[in-house]
This record gives C-alpha cells, sequence and structure tokens, in this order.
C-alpha cells in the first residue's frame, strides 16, 4: 500500500495558513518504507487557498461531467459567466485570473509504502528506499510521554499535527517505545519493532 504526506503548506490568499503541510511522521513512526518524492508541478490554488485540480480543469475544457460545478466556483470568485457554446479552454484562461487563482511550484509529495499481508517480507518494492525526510517545515518535532489525559492540558492550543498513542495493555507487553521515539524525534530513521 502506498500512502503520501504533502509537505507543502497552503495559505489563502490573505496568507492565513489553511494546511500547514506535513512530511509523514505518522508514516515513518509506523515503519513505512520511504521512497522518495513524486514529479514535482505546478498547483493552481483558489483564493481559500484549497487545491483547483487538473482534473476539475479537464472537465471544464472538456465540457466533462462536473464541468458546471467547477464553472460556478470560478463564477463566484469573480470570473465572468461562460457565454454559449464558448469552448471551455479559451474561457478557462480568463477566468482563472478573474477568479485569483494562482499557481504555487509543488516539490513533489512524500511516498511511503507499507508492505502488507502474512508474506509482507516477501512483497517486492519497485523503487529504492531512501532515509526519512527530515525538513520539518515547522520547527524540531516534539515526543511528549505522558499520561494521555495531562500532557495535551500543557500544550499551547493548535500545536498537534499528529498524535499516536498505545495503551500499555495492562503490562501484558513491553514495546520498548522511549527510544524508537527518541531515533524519530531526532530526524534518524525509527528503529524496528519485531
Amino acid at each position: 500500500m502506498v500512502s503520501l504526506s504533502d509537505p507543502v503548506p497552503r495559505r489563502t490568499a490573505a496568507g492565513d495558513l489553511v494546511f500547514p503541510g506535513h512530511v509523514g511522521t505518522i508514516y515513518q513512526a509506523s515503519n513505512a518504507q520511504y521512497l522518495g518524492r513524486t514529479t514535482p508541478r505546478n498547483v493552481l490554488l483558489l483564493p481559500n487557498g484549497r487545491v483547483l485540480s487538473e482534473r476539475a480543469l479537464s472537465k471544464v475544457r472538456g465540457d466533462g461531467q462536473g464541468h458546471a460545478y467547477v464553472e460556478r466556483e470560478l463564477v463566484r470568485l469573480g470570473a465572468r459567466v461562460r457565454r454559449p457554446r464558448e469552448p471551455g479552454a479559451a474561457w478557462l484562461r480568463q477566468a482563472l485570473s478573474a477568479a485569483g487563482v494562482r499557481s504555487i511550484v509543488h516539490g513533489g509529495n512524500h511516498r511511503y509504502a507499507f508492505r502488507l499481508g502474512a508474506r509482507r517480507r516477501l512483497v517486492a518494492v519497485g523503487l529504492s528506499a531512501e532515509a526519512y525526510p527530515n525538513d520539518w517545515q515547522h520547527g524540531p518535532v516534539a515526543v511528549h510521554i505522558g499520561d494521555m489525559l495531562d500532557v495535551p492540558r500543557e500544550m499551547p492550543s493548535e500545536s498537534v499535527h499528529s498524535v499516536v498513542t498505545s495503551p500499555p495493555y495492562w503490562g501484558l507487553r513491553d514495546f520498548d517505545t522511549r527510544e524508537r521515539w527518541r531515533s524519530i524525534a531526532s530526524g534518524r530513521p525509527p528503529i524496528a519493532m519485531g
């Protein structure tokens, strides 16, 4: 199974952060194999910071099913209404500018692979594994070890991007995770757990 994490923050046209981006810390903590980044590309953002997908654009260009919704959204943002029989591609070039759509350079998502099933150790992955990314965009990662009822009360509001918990199972298993989390927090690959 492949999972992607998007490290690129999204902001509104006014500069408000709507998506902080992430490097896939939870995938790293789950021992996923890091396979590098996807292809870099330009991404179109609406004024509210949402991505205007290539699929949505192709619906307008080709009058595909769902094009009317995309057109209504662009008109709501300031584009003029498309004239009857006006080619979608010609209208779209003007509409994007009028609606305040902007382009950002996206360096590619981080790609992680999980081997699943009883024979997962025998599954071949077609891409070479790489070191986990540690280009934390929001400062260092902080690992808080303690009681789940107490620790969050000590943290600033809206400061958490990921929470991983593991109940103690009444002492029936020793997961020995402290060194593993210290490894992740320092940017080193996590220690494999059997």
